[in-house]
């Protein structure tokens, strides 16, 4: 028997500081998903984006006679330990068991549960965890499923609200909220520092708010990628003086503008202001560039739904929300009636072996092949044990362990008492 683990820090629980702090904690560490196997999980996947930093496992239920713990407190006692490695003194990790741990998976599939509501940029951050999963024994087949089925959900979410949920929200937001201005009577000039997928999706909100975006890249293979206007990182001092903004979005996990350098940037624009974006955790920006004067800094915090949005409700949110959970509790039962399987298989073979055995007392003198005796017992237990095995399949599915009893305690399949076990969680 196994369940489901997640245990990690969001944005929802953790300051940005104290994120950051985790976040460059967790990165220093050779393997945390090691550490989650070595504790006891069979398997793990570390997701770290800028709005989380979990570890997503499978935790097998010891088969040992002497280990009285359940699965759900094996899973607990294995947060409590990943916590510890999380470097959570705070007390801001949260930890989910069970179902509790498949709605949170999928909800953040769709984007229901990112500083931006609706963003799913971090379905190919999940893809990429999941390629990187890893398992104590095998692969991580298990974590594969469940993080296919939860982007499969997203993305019917997603075709029925194609308004709610889409791509790109963090780069329009940040383009948005930057008082980006020019003081030479022409389109604002803008520095995007970083040419992955967010410094893409900066410079394409900013062109289309008709703003000239100048990349800048600190790898060769980046720049000559992304296209005519990137220049090489080592050129941002230089051209702060005269760029109306800047933005930043790097995997540094570095300062890449302190404020000594932004202070002397600044006292060559003649008292016109300069705004710089941090898209970054761990932070690029360091905090105290935001005292500088004529400069307004804008970091993770500043641009989440929160902070920009009074009531965080929106439109079609509640259906969302509504079909995400309906499909993680489907999945849910899935699970659960995948685990009857057992129960299935002894049953059918319980029956067959009856029928077989009648056939023979039946045919003795005939001389009857055996094959063809056991095929006519096979189709006999088949049909017979359909009907049980329906009932048996919606009962664990429903997670209805006294049904199960009953069909145990039927069939003398074995003792009633451990049918629940037969389930698990």
């Amino acid at each position: 028997m196994s369940t489901f683990l997640t245990v990690g820090i969001t944005h929802r629980e953790a300051p940005l500081q104290r994120l950051e702090q985790v976040t460059a904690g967790v990165s220093a560490q050779a393997d945390l998903q090691g550490l989650g196997l070595a504790s006891g999980c069979a398997e793990v996947l570390l997701l770290s984006t800028c709005s989380r930093i979990e570890l997503h496992a499978v935790v097998d239920e010891p088969t040992d006679d002497l280990a009285k713990e359940s699965a759900h407190d094996v899973a607990e006692l294995l947060g409590n330990v990943l916590v510890g490695q999380l470097g959570d003194e705070a007390g801001l990790a949260t930890t989910r068991v069970g179902a509790d741990a498949v709605v949170h998976l999928f909800r953040v599939a769709a984007g229901l549960d990112s500083r931006i509501f609706g963003e799913v940029e971090v379905q190919a951050q999940l893809r990429t965890a999941i390629k990187g999963a890893q398992a104590r024994h095998g692969e991580p087949h298990r974590l594969r499923h469940l993080v296919t089925a939860a982007l499969a959900s997203a993305g019917e979410t997603a075709r029925v609200h194609p308004g709610l949920l889409r791509r790109g929200l963090l780069a329009e937001r940040a383009a948005a909220r930057a008082p980006i201005r020019s003081g030479r009577g022409a389109a604002a000039e803008t520095l995007v520092v970083g040419a992955g997928a967010m410094g893409r999706q900066v410079v394409a909100a900013l062109r289309d708010r008709g703003c000239r975006a100048v990349l800048l890249s600190r790898t060769t293979s980046a720049r000559s990628s992304a296209g005519p206007h990137v220049l090489p990182l080592e050129e941002l001092s230089t051209r702060l003086p005269t760029a109306d903004a800047v933005f930043v979005a790097t995997s540094a996990g570095r300062r890449l503008l302190t404020s000594a350098v932004v202070t002397q940037a600044v006292a060559g624009r003649e008292g016109r202001p300069l705004t710089i974006v941090d898209l970054s955790l761990p932070r690029n920006v360091d905090p105290l560039v935001g005292g500088v004067r004529g400069v307004h800094l804008l970091n993770l915090d500043d641009l989440s739904d929160a902070a920009c949005r009074p009531d965080p409700e929106l439109p079609g949110a509640a259906a969302a929300e509504g079909a995400i959970r309906a499909a993680a509790d489907a999945y849910c039962a899935g699970v659960r009636s995948r685990r009857v399987g057992p129960l299935v298989s002894a049953l059918r073979t319980q029956l067959q072996d009856l029928c077989l055995e009648q056939l023979r007392r039946t045919t003795r003198g005939h001389q009857l092949p055996e094959q063809l005796l056991t095929h006519m017992a096979s189709a006999v237990a088949g049909a017979v044990a359909h009907g049980p095995t329906v009932l048996a399949r919606e009962a664990a599915g429903d997670d209805d362990e006294a049904t199960l009893a009953v069909l145990a305690a039927a069939f003398r399949l074995h003792d009633p008492s451990e049918a629940s076990a037969t389930i698990g969680r």
